[in-house]
């Protein structure tokens, strides 16, 4: 590319890099040029990040667990943040501190006080999607996995994407999920999931259904494994589009679940 890079130093001792957007472009500029001058300046203090996910837990739910102390506290940093697809609590540190405690050491310490508190909500680390984690825990089995979900819009499919793991996703239009007896009269969602699960020839089937529930909507999911089955209604706390989406969360959650509990 013919982008350059710029590493210009103020007069007033600050620094102001600019790189080219490319990734192939931009990255050996920063290792290689960008970074040796920032040390030798004394800055790029080594820095140390842990991301926790958590699901089924509100985002002012969790700063209530981990309290005012915790979260106030400049060094390690402890925040969260509410995201589409799970409640993040961010820890990062940098630098030596004052009892020559190095970042990473600080950030595990605090890490584990929020699993302490918080385990049994935490699901994955990182930048980890709910498809990497369903992924991980069924290639761990070396199981396969068929969908079908009823008035989702197809939010389920689309999660997942196109995972090798994944043989079949039947999607069927929201009209069925009025039609449909509840599953608490008939365990009739059983009944789909292991259905749609013999007819892709996988070992695991999941089958969801999404229907209004005044504002929101009530998301009934069942999975059939060779474990054994599952089946359990939640509620989102929106409508329309977005519901949707967050009804393929609480899929992919109680799939996660079936597939051998919280990491």
């Amino acid at each position: 590319g013919s982008a350059p890079g710029w590493f210009v130093m103020r007069a007033d001792g600050g620094v102001a890099v600019a790189l080219p957007g490319p990734p192939r472009e931009m990255r050996p500029m920063w290792s290689d040029e960008a970074m040796p001058r920032l040390r030798a300046r004394g800055l790029g203090a080594e820095m140390a990040v842990r991301t926790l996910r958590l699901t089924g837990i509100g985002e002012s739910a969790v700063a209530e667990v981990l309290g005012e102390e915790m979260l106030r506290r400049p060094d390690p940093e402890v925040a969260t943040y509410a995201r589409l697809e799970a409640v993040d609590v961010r820890i990062s540190a940098s630098g030596m501190d004052a009892a020559g405690v190095a970042p990473q050491a600080r950030v595990d310490a605090a890490a584990d006080v929020v699993r302490d508190r918080l385990g049994e909500y935490i699901w994955a680390e990182g930048e980890t999607t709910w498809a990497d984690a369903v992924g991980d825990r069924l290639t761990a089995r070396g199981w396969r996995l068929a969908v079908e979900e009823v008035g989702t819009a197809g939010q389920v499919a689309a999660l997942f994407g196109d995972a090798a793991w994944l043989d079949l996703a039947r999607v069927r239009p929201t009209t069925d999920a009025g039609t449909a007896p509840p599953d608490e009269e008939d365990g009739g969602l059983v009944a789909r999931a292991a259905a749609v699960r013999d007819d892709a020839g996988t070992d695991v089937g999941l089958a969801v259904r999404v229907r209004p529930r005044g504002s929101e909507f009530a998301v009934s999911v069942a999975t059939v494994t060779p474990d054994g089955e599952r089946r359990q209604t939640r509620a989102t706390y929106i409508g329309g589009a977005m519901g949707r989406s967050q009804a393929a969360l609480i899929a992919a959650a109680t799939l996660f679940e079936s597939l051998g509990g919280r990491g």
